[in-house]
């Protein structure tokens, strides 16, 4: 397991380098509004994100001094940042696409080679504006985050167990199901948030929730540490009998466990697949509800050999 602890949030206490996104989302630029001028300050940029509250972050981020760019290039400023004395990092999730997600996931496994302790800051939506931008009627796809998710090599015979993180999206989780066929699900409901988002999340998938074969989980949105050990626990359990596919939806705080959990999960590795609109969605702007919810990994040359060359290896197909 990884060793992942949750932390008492600081707003002025400076990091060696901070990962966010300047995106439409005001949210998106909330940290960078509230914390202490970081050395090595990184914002990535979509194009495709140049609407809504895009224009209002980008000026936060220049005037604020951070630099603005690609992902790869991102990445590699933080790496050379990293290797100073004593490195700090914090990613700030909150508006991060969840392929960039996984994709930051695998750098943190794959690419540094420093000792370094690893904050993952997430700022909760205001529930109204979260609510209207997950009515929209979208066309959607399903399948692998990417190819380093795309879980091990398993005997097509096997049956599937299909773990999903509910939104407040109605189709998503009723979609999975219906794609995948799995012989049993489990759906993790968000607490702890707002009080009116497990109410609506149960109300849009009640259909699911009440076939015979799913059972629902309750998980802290303010504790990425448990939920991260109750997905490990139940793929630690169901590993040897059954292929397993994680499919986050809902807080970005249940995709960032799912993709922790595959990533360390040996040696039955679970896929992790994303939901979403098949084509160009409409950007919805939201706002943060004000609180930071922070965890910290502490990544060592021990558990990157342990994750890199020992018993998972590299990922094969699902």
């Amino acid at each position: 397991m990884m060793p992942l602890t949750d932390v008492a949030f600081s707003r002025r206490d400076p990091y060696s380098v901070v990962l966010a996104t300047c995106g439409y989302e005001r949210r998106s630029s909330y940290l960078a509004r509230i914390i202490a001028a970081p050395k090595l300050g990184l914002a990535l940029i979509h194009d495709e994100n140049r609407v809504a509250s895009f224009d209002d972050n980008f000026g936060i981020y220049r005037d604020r001094g951070w630099l603005t760019d690609k992902l790869d290039v991102l990445l590699d400023r933080a790496s050379a940042a990293l290797k100073g004395a004593k490195p700090s990092m914090a990613i700030d999730i909150s508006s991060m696409p969840r392929s960039v997600m996984a994709a930051v996931v695998e750098w943190i496994i794959q690419k540094t080679d420093v000792d370094v302790d690893i904050d993952f800051l997430y700022c909760p939506a205001d529930f109204a504006m979260s609510a209207a931008a997950a009515s929209r009627v979208e066309q959607l796809t399903a399948g692998p985050i990417d190819d380093y998710f795309s879980g091990a090599i398993r005997p097509p015979t096997l049956p599937i167990a299909l773990i999903m993180g509910l939104g407040l999206e109605r189709y998503r989780g009723l979609g999975m199901v219906e794609l995948l066929e799995p012989s049993r699900t489990w759906a993790f409901v968000a607490q702890g948030e707002d009080s009116r988002f497990a109410q609506v999340a149960m109300q849009v998938h009640d259909q699911l929730l009440n076939a015979r074969n799913s059972k629902v989980v309750t998980y802290d949105v303010y504790s990425l540490a448990s939920t991260y050990q109750a997905l490990e626990s139940l793929c630690f359990g169901l590993g040897p009998r059954h292929r397993i596919v994680l499919a986050p939806s809902g807080p970005k705080i249940f995709s960032l466990a799912s993709m922790l959990v595959a990533a360390t999960r040996s040696p039955f590795r679970p896929a992790v697949w994303r939901v979403g609109s098949a084509g160009s969605a409409t950007p919805a702007d939201v706002i943060e509800s004000g609180e930071v919810i922070a965890s910290r990994v502490r990544l060592t040359s021990n558990l990157r050999d342990l994750v890199v060359n020992g018993p998972i290896g590299a990922p094969g197909g699902w």
